[in-house]
Formats: C-alpha cells, sequence, structure tokens
C-alpha cells in the first residue's frame, strides 16, 4: 500500500513539473522579425489586422521572436469617402514593389514578414507561422542603434560586401481616428507603428557601415510615442538585418 502511495506521489509530481514548464514562457535570445502591415482607415477588413499588429507589437506572442511592427496606411481608398490622415503615396509605391516581386497583392490588410513572405494581414494564424520561419535563422547583419541629441546613430556589422540598403523609419504608438465617412463609419480606430516617415540611406558597403539618421518629429509627433526603426533590405527584399529604438 505505502509503494502503491509512493508510486502515485512521484506520479503527480511529474504532472505537476510538466505542467508547469510547458505553462513557462520559453527562454533565450528572440530573432527580430520585421512585419509590414499595409492597411487603410477607409478599409472594413483592416481593423482586425490593425489588432493583430497592435497585439504582435505589445505582447510578443511569438516565441523566439522580436516582432519589430511597421505600420503602413496606403492612399488608395481615400476616394472612397474617408481620407487617411496617415496614408502616403509613398507607402502604396512599396507595396507595389513587393506585389511585383512576390506576385501577391497590392491589397489591403496585408502583411509582408521580412520582405519575403505575404499573407492576409487579419489571418492571425498564418501571419505567426510566418514569423515563426522568419524567426527560425538569426539575421546575418546586427544592426545597433543609439540616440545622440535630434540624431541616431547607426552601426552594421556582418554585411560580408552585400551592399544591402539601409532604410530609416520613425513611427509612432497611440494613435486614434474616430472615422466619419466611408466603410469604416462610425469606428475608432486604434493605431501602432504607424509610419511617419520612411527613407532610403542608401547602399552600405564593405562588412561594417555606420550612418547617421536626423530625427524631425513634425506634424504633433509625440517623442514619448515614437520610435526610430533600421532595417536593411537585400537587391531581392529580403529584410537582413533590423532594430530599433525609443526615442528619448
Amino acid at each position: 500500500m505505502k509503494i502503491l502511495t509512493l508510486s502515485v506521489a512521484i506520479f503527480l509530481l511529474a504532472i505537476a513539473f510538466t505542467v508547469k514548464n510547458q505553462a513557462r514562457p520559453p527562454s533565450g535570445p528572440r530573432t527580430p522579425v520585421l512585419v509590414e502591415l499595409f492597411t487603410s482607415e477607409g478599409c472594413s477588413s483592416c481593423p482586425p489586422a490593425d489588432r493583430l499588429l497592435i497585439e504582435l507589437k505589445q505582447k510578443q506572442p511569438v516565441p523566439n521572436a522580436q516582432v519589430i511592427a511597421l505600420g503602413q496606411h496606403v492612399d488608395y481608398w481615400n476616394s472612397t469617402g474617408w481620407k487617411d490622415r496617415f496614408s502616403s503615396p509613398q507607402f502604396t509605391a512599396r507595396q507595389q514593389e513587393y506585389a511585383d516581386r512576390l506576385s501577391d497583392g497590392p491589397y489591403t490588410p496585408q502583411m509582408v514578414i521580412d520582405g519575403t513572405a505575404s499573407l492576409v494581414g487579419n489571418d492571425a494564424g498564418g501571419v505567426s507561422r510566418a514569423i515563426t520561419r522568419a524567426a527560425a535563422a538569426a539575421k546575418p547583419v546586427q544592426v545597433e542603434l543609439s540616440q545622440a541629441g535630434d540624431q541616431v546613430q547607426i552601426q552594421l556589422r556582418g554585411l560580408a560586401n552585400s551592399s544591402p540598403e539601409v532604410f530609416f523609419a520613425l513611427v509612432e504608438d497611440g494613435l486614434e481616428s474616430k472615422v466619419k465617412a466611408g466603410e469604416n463609419d462610425g469606428v475608432t480606430l486604434h493605431h501602432v507603428a504607424v509610419t511617419r516617415e520612411l527613407r532610403s540611406l542608401g547602399r552600405a558597403s564593405g562588412d561594417a557601415w555606420t550612418g547617421m539618421a536626423a530625427v524631425k518629429l513634425d506634424g504633433g509627433i509625440r517623442k514619448e510615442k515614437s520610435q526610430a526603426l533600421v532595417f536593411v533590405q537585400n537587391p531581392g527584399g529580403k529584410v537582413v538585418g533590423v532594430n530599433t529604438i525609443a526615442l528619448r
């Protein structure tokens, strides 16, 4: 009887240990993954994708991946009754480049993962799997960022003479719009990682590269809600390095 009781106790302890370890979030380094969302406040299927981007950025739910979000509002919905104040033809053109390269799109909402995988932006399961695949391999280019006044200092390592293009973005969180026309009439929309500026810093060369990017907080952009983001993209479109820094 004592042997049976001891066996049961050991069995229960084993179950408790297993459950405890299964519930524990995975530890270890996270690979940065760039998640670009092409969206519009005039598109009725976009709010779920906007909410998904918020969850990805704030909760970081994908094991071993550090999601770095980049929300880009396209302008081709502006003629349907509501003008998206965050929209730009620049983002529409960037989405078209992806459509040509990946043979998918353009459409909204669309998410592009590390420049190589295109998915419907409100497909939470598909997006999660794509991020997991992207995070499986470390980025070859290390992006180090620091801030000095109104400048962001950039240092890249591990380029291996590949001459990728370096992009600088300024993104803002905690933005809200009360839509009064179009497909989302009457809906209050919430956004994170809204791209307020996106520009190319040219192509890097050599094995290491350093550069500077000026930070301009125009149009009421709030510093305390904003981050600078730098990503490195090879000629084929793959993101080979990315990092972000909160502004101070």
